[in-house]
């Protein structure tokens, strides 16, 4: 949801050009799509994910990355932990929209009223961090 709804905000912000966004999990496995409720959250404001695939976050990608944005603190500590060189450009979501770590919660297997309030939170970071770019 996150990619989708920052390239859609670069893209209103006439940024579009200006960044690469690729999403990668530290837990995914390779290949799956979008979840029912993820796609639909995101259709109701105008986001297409259907072509989203989840991925492995590996090295050769933490490595030709700018920027690691990444959703909790666990997230950050895992990917700092597995690729110590990366770690001057780690951070969680929170910390570059508003300087301060707070985790976004994970929606799955929560319900789609979850899967739409991490949408508000993620978009009220991400309109933060589109400024920003």
């Amino acid at each position: 949801m996150a990619e989708g709804l920052f390239r859609k905000l670069l893209q209103a912000n006439g940024k579009a050009g200006a960044v690469v966004s690729r999403s990668a999990g530290v837990s995914a496995s390779d290949g799956s799509p979008a979840t029912e409720e993820a796609s639909r959250v995101m259709s109701e404001r105008g986001v297409d994910i259907s072509a989203h695939s989840s991925r492995l976050l590996t090295k050769t990608i933490a490595d030709s990355s700018t920027l690691i944005a990444c959703m909790t603190r666990k997230h950050k500590d895992t990917i700092i932990a597995f690729f110590p060189e990366c770690k001057n450009k780690v951070y969680m979501l929170s910390e570059l929209a508003e300087g301060r770590m707070e985790d976004v919660p994970d929606p799955v297997f929560n319900g789609i009223d979850r899967y739409r309030s991490v949408a508000d939170l993620l978009q009220g970071y991400l309109e933060k961090l589109v400024v920003k770019v």
